[in-house]
């Protein structure tokens, strides 16, 4: 897929030609994307999808900034050469809301095993047992 892509850079030289690189998507989901890139010197990745301070990106395995493009799009700087740019979305709120929620589950586990094990309500079990244990009337 092209099109969602382009690699920008400066004009090259006296002459004022522009070379272009190319940028093609080899893979895609809904929080991640990936992007082959040919580039014939530095310039910039430009993805013409929103910018949000949750995308990260590596490029070739490393990190690099995913900084905001004309203010909306997403756009990484690109060394000259082919290079390969995982972009992955994670929200901060969603990390935040995900460990709260772990932890929150952890505590009810926890709450849930010590109500088990209590034994204050073995005897008071026990003790129901027997007052309705005596309560039946013999045949």
């Amino acid at each position: 897929t092209t099109g969602d892509t382009r690699v920008e850079g400066n004009n090259s030289g006296a002459t004022g030609r522009q070379e272009k690189g190319s940028a093609e998507i080899s893979s895609r989901s809904l929080n991640s994307m990936t992007v082959r890139v040919d580039s014939p010197r530095d310039g910039w990745l430009v993805v013409a999808e929103s910018w949000d301070k949750g995308w990260t990106a590596r490029l070739d395995g490393r990190p690099t900034p995913v900084l905001p493009g004309n203010y909306a799009f997403r756009a990484m700087p690109i060394p000259a050469g082919r290079h390969v740019i995982e972009l992955v979305y994670r929200p901060v709120g969603f990390l935040l809301g995900t460990t709260i929620t772990g932890m929150t589950i952890g505590l009810l586990l926890i709450v849930a095993v010590v109500w088990q094990l209590n034994p204050f309500k073995r005897r008071k079990e026990k003790a129901l047992a027997a007052r309705s244990h005596t309560n039946q009337e013999p045949e």
